[in-house]
């Protein structure tokens, strides 16, 4: 009989090569969270965390930690806190995410306890994460109906990227002052050899695109899980 752990990593190269792999999409508020949970405890903590679906992409824009009880090799929630969370929260369909750490040790799922979790699980699908000190992740999605499905899924985390001010005004200096802009004939006679050259009709020039059209002021970066956490350290 195959295994549920067997299962999965068949599945891992499937959805390598499938079109428009699934992604889990973190704003950097609640990844650096996680990060920071997973630094301040020595040893296991979980948590909880909303997911917003568009197409393939899994979005997460919050994630909390509930009371719990933890030691060097386990983290369980305890009392009513999760029914409590639920009661206040906005829409409590969204909880979709479940993650937890395991401090600076591998990251993997625990055949006793992560995938029997997973199985109890009573919506349509969810994502579950394990992250270390490290940096280093392992996630999954797992999909209950309309057929079950298990595939491993890429992390990143969603910088939000603004134009450099003071750089963008040095560059614009130093193309004012060094770059000369030729007229589209004397282009022309630079590139061809002198006794082949004809000139035509220039055609009209089209009206550049602006800087903004290019790299506008706000735009986003996907950096990999591991890239953005592995030498962040807290003192």
């Amino acid at each position: 009989m195959i295994s549920e752990l067997e299962t999965l990593g068949a599945l891992d190269l499937a959805s390598d090569t499938m079109e428009n792999q699934p992604r889990v999409l973190f704003n950097l508020k609640p990844a650096t969270m996680i990060h920071y949970f997973t630094c301040l405890r020595a040893g296991e903590i979980n948590g909880l965390g909303l997911v917003e679906k568009q197409g393939n992409d899994f979005l997460i824009p919050e994630v909390f930690i509930l009371d719990q009880e933890t030691n060097e090799n386990e983290a369980n929630i305890v009392g009513l806190s999760f029914a409590r969370y639920v009661d206040r929260c906005e829409d409590p369909s969204k909880i979709l995410l479940q993650w937890h750490s395991h401090d600076d040790g591998a990251v993997f799922w625990s055949s006793h306890k992560d995938i029997p979790t997973i199985k109890r699980w009573l919506g349509d699908f969810l994502i579950s994460m394990v992250v270390n000190k490290h940096g280093d992740c392992l996630c999954r999605l797992d999909l209950f109906r309309p057929f079950r499905l298990s595939l491993r899924v890429p992390v990143f985390v969603v910088v939000p990227l603004e134009v450099d001010q003071e750089i963008l005004s040095f560059c614009k200096r130093e193309i004012a002052s060094k770059v000369k802009i030729l007229p589209e004939a004397v282009k022309i006679r630079k590139l061809l050899k002198p006794a082949k050259v004809v000139l035509k009709k220039v055609p009209k020039v089209r009206k550049p695109r602006l800087f903004s059209d290019w790299i506008p002021e706000k735009r986003m970066a996907l950096v990999p899980w591991k890239i953005m956490w592995q030498e962040v350290k807290l003192a």
